[in-house]
């Protein structure tokens, strides 16, 4: 499987966290749609909106009320559902550019990360265990991987 993979067939969506209303759940305000494949709509920008939160383990950190953060969701049966891993990122900006914050030190070393990635990550000012990847990068390579999906034979 290619880094990423399942992240690409989610949309792809900029959120402000609003609440947590029941165990597993968010509801969150819309602020931008990068992609609307998979259940969200362009329409649903500005609006808010209901998902089904991963579930924290194994490192899979909840976002909570106030946050900002690029989440990766899907409908299956009328509900969205966050991607199960790496389903969403914190967004923060420095520099005057936003990136996600990717819980893993030292992208920038792992070969299983594309290349393309691996050169604009750096390391997080305040945390070494977590690195910076520009969000406009990482949708990129998204899209490229959406592309590639739909270009391939059946």
């Amino acid at each position: 499987m290619k880094f990423m993979e399942e992240q690409a067939s989610c949309d792809a969506v900029l959120v402000q966290v609003l609440s947590a209303p029941r165990p597993q759940h968010r509801c969150a305000h819309v602020l931008e749609i990068f992609s609307a494949q998979y259940g969200i709509g362009l329409q649903m920008a500005g609006a808010n909106l209901t998902f089904v939160h991963a579930p924290s383990t194994w490192g899979n950190r909840p976002i909570q009320p106030g946050e900002t953060a690029l989440i990766f969701l899907r409908a299956i049966n009328d509900k969205l559902y966050e991607c199960s891993w790496n389903g969403h990122f914190a967004i923060e900006v420095h520099d005057g550019e936003r990136f996600i914050v990717y819980d893993f030190p030292e992208l920038w070393l792992h070969k299983e990360v594309p290349l393309a990635l691996r050169d604009c990550a750096r390391p997080h000012p305040q945390s070494p265990q977590v690195s910076l990847v520009p969000l406009d990068a990482l949708l990129e390579y998204l899209r490229h991987l959406q592309g590639a999906k739909t270009a391939a034979p059946r």
